[in-house]
């Protein structure tokens, strides 16, 4: 495993929304209309690729080979500050996201499971 790790320099993180997983029971996704909707074109429906069910897509970072996975973050850090922990090593991420409609406001549900890429082995987070 050590010898397939060293040659992976890249960290892969992959969006998944809606994550309905992540929400309450009984609860539906909320998702926000488009921005300025009433002005746009809309696409030719046989040109694209469309799905209602899944926005998913993913981003690749540059990293350099690691010993070790980076500290992990404390129980309040921020979600920004998760995901740029991201590159200090190679590995895969699952990012699922939801929004829901709350009591008084929107609430966006997030999961963050990792998995790293060291010189000496795979390591599961999340």
């Amino acid at each position: 495993m050590a010898e397939q790790t060293q040659d992976l320099c890249f960290h892969l993180l992959n969006l998944h929304f809606p994550a309905t997983q992540l929400l309450p029971p009984g609860r539906q996704p909320f998702l926000e209309v488009p921005k300025d909707i009433g002005y746009r074109e809309k696409p030719a429906l046989g040109s694209y690729h469309l799905s209602d069910s899944s926005l998913d897509f993913f981003a690749r970072s540059a990293t350099r080979p690691s010993q070790t996975v980076p500290d992990p973050p404390h129980a309040k850090t921020s979600l920004s500050a998760c995901v740029s922990r991201l590159v200090n090593a190679p590995g895969v991420s699952d990012l699922s996201a939801v929004s829901v409609i709350g009591d008084d406001d929107i609430v966006t549900r997030f999961c963050l499971n990792t998995t790293w890429f060291t010189t000496d082995g795979k390591v599961e987070e999340g």
